[in-house]
């Protein structure tokens, strides 16, 4: 079993982290940029359930005002079909 208190590698994805990666004046976004940079440096493994690919969108359509076409880049994609 894994230490607790030990260090983290790897961690399930939730969309309002996903969120506040481009909404920055969001609760916590400085965390959630902390999160995002050490999974761009391959320290960290993030996984996220098939359905943010729904749930990011939504809360940006929700966040209209706020979010422009150039802060917000996500857009729901088909999942891949594998063999």
């Amino acid at each position: 079993m894994a230490d607790p208190e030990g260090p983290v590698s790897a961690l399930v994805l939730d969309a309002s982290v996903a969120v506040k990666w481009h909404l920055k004046d969001e609760d916590y976004a400085a965390e959630a940029a902390l999160l995002l940079e050490d999974f761009g440096q391959g320290e960290l493994e993030l996984v996220a359930p098939a359905q943010i690919r729904y749930e990011v969108p939504s809360a940006f359509r929700w966040q209209r005002s706020v979010v422009t076409p150039a802060s917000a880049p996500l857009r729901a994609e088909r999942p891949s079909k594998s063999s």
